[in-house]
């Protein structure tokens, strides 16, 4: 299934809320990136997360998951605790799928960005604005109110910001 698919997905386990869930993460002693993407999330318990405070109604396109730092995970870890009565699919694709698609279809623009590199520019409040997907304010994201210590975090995360 992970050679095919790129995931693997584990059922039947008696999980029933995030700290059950967070105390199977500890176990395998991974990294704890923090998460700094766009998306308006809260915090529940150490590694847990809720996936998207965004309106219900407004769909969630492919994106790399925390592209905004250079230091993105290598693995992706999800867990429900409460079903949406209709929707909240969580669809997936692998980035090697999408770049060898890309080297197939359009190995110019490939070479292109290879040779030039590539910059993501985002905009952020400084608070949180769940009527957008891409809502989060940098204080939520980097945790600190202080501008100063805003653009000392970002850079140790290896990420410029600059006010604007």
């Amino acid at each position: 299934m992970i050679i095919k698919n790129s995931a693997v997905l584990l059922r039947g386990f008696d999980l029933q809320k995030a700290e059950d869930f967070n105390d199977i993460l500890e176990t395998f002693d991974w990294d704890d990136i923090r998460y700094v993407g766009p998306a308006p999330r809260t915090h529940v318990y150490k590694r847990a997360w809720t996936a998207n405070e965004g309106p219900l109604e407004e769909f969630i396109y492919y994106h790399h998951e925390m592209i905004l730092i250079k230091q993105c995970p290598l693995k992706l870890e999800l867990f429900c605790e409460v079903l949406l009565p209709e929707g909240g699919e969580t669809p997936f694709v692998p980035s090697f799928k999408v770049t060898e698609r890309m080297l197939e279809e359009y190995p110019e623009a490939v070479e292109e960005m290879e040779k030039k590199g590539l910059k993501y520019t985002f905009t952020a409040l400084n608070k949180n604005d769940t009527s957008s997907m891409r809502g989060r304010g940098w204080e939520d994201a980097f945790r600190t109110s202080d501008r100063e210590e805003l653009e000392t975090r970002a850079k140790a995360l290896g990420t410029n910001c600059s006010n604007t």
